[in-house]
């Protein structure tokens, strides 16, 4: 049986996206914009482990299957640098 499990809100205001090289330290450079972020939730089923001898009801969960996580990507070009 799954059970649908509680994801916060992704802000998606201002949202961006960095790339960074391996020098020491990183250099990062921004790449796009994000917007309009979308996530489908995520869900996990269950399996029953109680036995006849237990007091407490035990759930445990087994496997999670996240949803679909799509985004608008608004590509910023390099800035010349003259």
């Amino acid at each position: 049986m799954p059970t649908t499990l509680a994801v916060p809100g992704i802000a998606s205001y201002n949202s961006q996206l960095y790339l960074g090289g391996p020098s020491s330290p990183p250099a990062y450079v921004l790449q796009a914009r994000i917007g309009n972020i979308k996530f489908n939730g995520m869900t996990i089923d269950t399996v029953d482990v109680s036995n006849q001898t237990s007091q407490a009801h035990r759930i445990l969960g087994t496997l999670l299957k996240s949803g679909d996580l799509t985004f608008d990507l608004f590509y910023e070009p390099p800035r010349c640098r003259t």
